[in-house]
């Protein structure tokens, strides 16, 4: 009996090349890329986006202070949340297109071991 994607009958399915893929140099190397990248990303994000609520709680005066008219500075914390939130996503989706083609490079290499 073949085994196939759907279980039924039809097409049969690739053997499983995931450990050879796992154990790949190529592959290492995007996982520390990536690795790299994400989590320096995601600590200045969490630092900067709890730092707001920790600050107004510890310092709920010097938060409140007005920096320019009746705009206080966790005003401008807020809004430079959002800012942040824009720019980290942008970075995020340029350096997404190299992990993109880092897998593109991987697929069309077993690709070609298949061969």
């Amino acid at each position: 009996m073949v085994m196939t994607k759907s279980g039924k009958g039809g097409v049969p399915m690739k053997p499983d090349n995931s450990r050879q893929v796992a154990y790949s140099p190529f592959f290492g190397l995007l996982l520390q890329k990536k690795k790299h990248f994400l989590v320096p990303m995601c600590l200045i994000f969490l630092i900067f986006y709890f730092s707001l609520p920790v600050l107004i709680t510890l310092k709920p005066d010097w938060m409140n202070r007005p920096v320019v008219g009746s705009i206080s500075i966790a005003w401008i914390f807020a809004t430079a949340q959002c800012v942040m939130t824009l720019l980290l996503s942008s970075i995020y989706m340029w350096r997404a297109r190299e992990f993109d083609r880092l897998v593109q490079e991987l697929r069309n290499e077993e690709s070609e071991e298949e061969k």
